[in-house]
């Protein structure tokens, strides 16, 4: 009697560890499913139809995340946001291969509200401008003949603007994904699908649009006003709204602009919120960076070949470097730190904003076109940081790099990165091709 019961658990042993794994043969949809659980830094449990197990088919994300059949583990709030989008009418957009936006996008006339979803706008909502330019009183951006104007080049400069036209009610930061911004002296954008360019979106009247027309020589056939579509960012959403922007009546061949025609313009995307990413690669634009040899070979390497981290993107000014870091395999890495040059970010010194959104355009698109970066809070020191698998994060630290340099001269360092392993602490990741990239001042 004893020998069978102990053959009967042996068997239900049996079937249990074997119908309970992680590994084998899957069917489709379910080796699907692990491939995305595993690959947001989940763990994934398969028990074989029949089979006894202690835990169910499924994915086990980190805690504080879920996990969602088309984005995989998800924070709890951007999952409970998902939700809330989709249940009132919008779609929650995710950025992976192209230029887009994380978060809701409602539609047209809606809003997004963290706990109601997409509803229609208040009558009296106002966004208020920057602190340097007061906004005119008791002006919603729902009064009549009002026109979204999105600005991209001088105009993004409060100073200059408000001598051209005066106050605005609002003023918004916003993208205009499809387009390039490329100069002639003076700023143009050009329709580029795999490109976007940052910018802001001001309420205007018409007057003051008649009188951003003489200033912008619309009579003279020199820009002409264009219809577009652009994103608009916001601390909780983001909305598409309709806009308006000139463009030049006839393309012209690329020049660099003025250093003065760029300096208003650096000081106006500082104007509208916007730091060392995004004027890195409005220089770029400026300067018409096409890649010098050792910039493509270094970009080949740090996004492609290298191992266990590339190094997706980088911009540097004067005293800091940053980077957005991903770990390409599929164990969880612990960062320690990491050497610039010749001076090591030591820990303690690396930093971190909490939340992170970013989306890469170079895949199978060309080199050419800026990747998106939004960054959630404020950097915060840090001793280490942990990478989930294929986990893609931002690091900045101080290095001297481009101390000596002026702005838009090349920088190229030679990196190294200490990490920590499940299996192994202090393992060393040396690159063989140094980072290449350029001065944003």
């Amino acid at each position: 009697m004893r020998k069978m019961f102990f053959a009967v658990a042996a068997v239900f042993i049996f079937l249990f560890l074997a119908g309970c794994t992680q590994n084998g043969t899957l069917p489709p949809d379910i080796a699907k499913q692990k491939q995305l659980c595993e690959a947001t830094g989940g763990t994934f449990t398969y028990c074989e139809p029949g089979a006894v197990c202690k835990v169910g088919t499924g994915c086990q994300c980190p805690e504080g995340q879920q996990f969602d059949s088309m984005l995989g583990c998800m924070h709890l709030q951007d999952a409970k946001t998902k939700i809330i989008c989709e249940n009132s009418g919008g779609r929650y957009n995710y950025c992976k291969e192209q230029a887009c936006i994380s978060g809701c996008i409602c539609n047209p006339g809606q809003k997004f509200d963290a706990q109601l979803g997409c509803t229609a706008k208040s009558a009296n909502t106002t966004v208020a401008v920057n602190q340097t330019i007061a906004p005119a009183p008791n002006q919603p951006s729902t009064l009549p003949n009002r026109i979204w104007y999105f600005a991209f080049g001088s105009n993004l400069n409060f100073k200059g603007m408000q001598g051209r036209v005066g106050y605005w009610p609002e003023v918004r930061k916003a993208i205009l994904p499809n387009y390039l911004r490329t100069f002639a002296g003076a700023g143009d954008i050009r329709q580029n699908s795999s490109s976007l360019v940052y910018g802001a979106i001001y309420l205007l009247n018409e007057t003051q649009m008649q009188a951003l027309d003489r200033y912008e020589g619309v009579a003279s056939g020199n820009y002409r006003r264009i219809n577009v579509t652009v994103v608009a960012l916001g601390n909780q959403s983001n909305e598409m709204l309709p806009a308006v922007a000139y463009q030049f009546v006839t393309p012209r061949p690329f020049s660099p602009p003025s250093e003065g025609y760029l300096n208003t313009i650096i000081e106006g995307m500082h104007d509208n919120g916007y730091g060392d990413y995004e004027i890195g690669l409005l220089l770029k634009e400026a300067r018409k960076s096409a890649a010098t040899p050792n910039k493509t070979k270094s970009d080949s390497y740090w996004r492609g070949e290298a191992r266990p981290f590339s190094i997706l993107e980088h911009t540097a000014n004067s005293s800091t470097i940053t980077l957005v870091v991903q770990n390409v395999e599929f164990d969880v890495l612990t960062i320690r730190g990491i050497s610039i040059g010749s001076v090591p970010c030591l820990p303690g010194t690396l930093q971190s904003p909490p939340e992170t959104s970013y989306t890469p355009c170079y895949g199978g698109r060309g080199a050419s076109c800026p990747s998106l970066l939004l960054i959630n809070g404020a950097y915060l020191n840090i001793t280490s940081l942990e990478f989930a698998g294929g986990a893609r994060k931002v690091m900045r630290c101080s290095t001297d790099i481009c101390q000596a340099l002026v702005r838009g001269s090349t920088y190229a360092a030679d990196i190294s990165i200490s990490y920590d392993s499940q299996e192994l602490n202090n393992q060393i990741q040396k690159g063989s091709e140094r980072l290449v990239g350029e001065c944003t001042g």
